[in-house]
């Protein structure tokens, strides 16, 4: 079982969460390389601030399939109000729980193979 499988709460991962209220944003704005660098020194998983929030980076197929398949569980996507506003309140972005999984169900069946060759004569 790897770290990432584990079931029990873990500490925040390795990283620097830099200058207080800025964090790192100016590096992340201005570096070309900051992602290279942090995952350098930190690896594939690492903390940091960037624009007055606290974040955990993961990188790498091992870790979007621990994320992915444990949706809602250990992190809740979420957007700022103006994007809500925007997208609406019915918008498959904006919603989580039994809605968001039955309007994806519903979604995804326009992008299995049967449906995507019946757009192309």
């Amino acid at each position: 079982m790897t770290q990432l499988e584990s079931k029990k709460p873990a500490s925040l991962p390795p990283g620097d969460k830099g200058l207080p209220l800025i964090g790192e944003s100016l590096s992340f704005l201005f570096d070309p390389d900051f992602g290279k660098k942090k995952l350098k020194k930190y690896g594939h998983v690492y903390k940091t601030n960037i624009f007055g929030n606290n974040a955990v980076i993961m990188i790498g197929a091992e870790a979007y399939q621990f994320l992915f398949r444990n949706e809602n569980q250990y992190v809740v996507s979420t957007w700022p109000k103006s994007t809500r506003i925007l997208l609406g309140k019915l918008s498959l972005s904006t919603n989580d729980g039994t809605f968001h999984t039955s309007r994806r169900k519903l979604l995804a069946q326009a992008f299995k193979p049967r449906a995507l060759n019946s757009y192309i004569p």
